[in-house]
């Protein structure tokens, strides 16, 4: 175990280069001054994501806040760091808006203020329902026809994305004896002539687009099928219907508190 003392004399004693990080101390205009927090710079020039604090004496809540940078004003309502970090999107997907100048000028432009207005609407409504601001997708996707694997007349029970995917599983069992399914070089690859119905995907930004309902009785792939029973198996596993064809999976969903 390393003494104290040599723990103590290997600590950092400079800054890092400010390359290194997208963290600094930025002051917050409170009511009664000036307090110094720490702050990271968003994809928006002159906006900032802050931690928010209120009371008497001043207190971390839990939860965030966009702030101006030039100086220090609160730009958003409070909520948490998923909502935060949404809000950051909502202002990149409208073009023309110029945070990244001195209050004045951000209080004096009509654009400024329409956005900022109806930004805080839509952020008080999200974090009442406790839904995404924004989404990065629709939930429902038609799956496109399996392919699958023809042999002496029989087509396979098993259903594959592509037909690489089904190549590989043919090319597998013709050099696999012990295989259950062996086959002989005659085996054809073989496309449905219908889709198999719906998949339910995850909205949210902070998921990935393959985040899928999965059947976990079927070796975790996902969930086809008509929609309602999708929309009902969703809510069973957990799943949050967000209206307008959204879904968030029950990861994102609890992100939301």
């Amino acid at each position: 175990m390393t003494p104290p003392q040599e723990r103590t004399d290997a600590r950092p004693t400079t800054p890092l280069p400010s390359q290194d990080t997208s963290v600094r101390v930025l002051e917050l205009a409170i009511s009664g001054g000036l307090l110094p927090v720490l702050a990271q710079d968003t994809a928006i020039p002159g906006v900032v994501l802050t931690p928010h604090v209120t009371g008497k004496p001043l207190r971390f809540t839990g939860d965030w806040v966009l702030t101006h940078a030039a100086s220090g004003m609160q730009l958003t309502l409070p909520g948490c760091h998923a909502h935060m970090i949404e809000a950051i999107e909502w202002l990149a997907r409208r073009a023309g808006l110029d945070w990244n100048r001195p209050l004045e000028a951000v209080r004096a432009d009509d654009a400024l203020k329409i956005a900022h207005g109806e930004l805080n609407l839509a952020l008080w409504r999200a974090r009442e329902e406790r839904e995404p601001l924004v989404t990065a997708r629709g939930s429902w996707v038609v799956w496109p026809p399996r392919w699958r694997i023809r042999y002496r007349g029989r087509v396979s029970a098993a259903t594959y994305d592509s037909w690489d995917d089904a190549a590989r599983r043919a090319a597998y069992a013709l050099t696999e004896p012990d295989e259950a399914l062996h086959l002989h070089p005659d085996a054809e690859i073989v496309r449905d002539t219908r889709p198999p119905g719906w998949g339910l995907r995850c909205a949210s930004i902070h998921c990935h687009d393959s985040h899928f309902l999965a059947d976990w009785a079927d070796g975790c792939g996902p969930v086809m099928g008509p929609r309602a029973q999708l929309a009902a198996d969703a809510a069973e596993e957990g799943w949050r219907d967000c209206g307008a064809g959204t879904w968030t999976c029950p990861e994102c969903s609890r992100r939301y508190h």
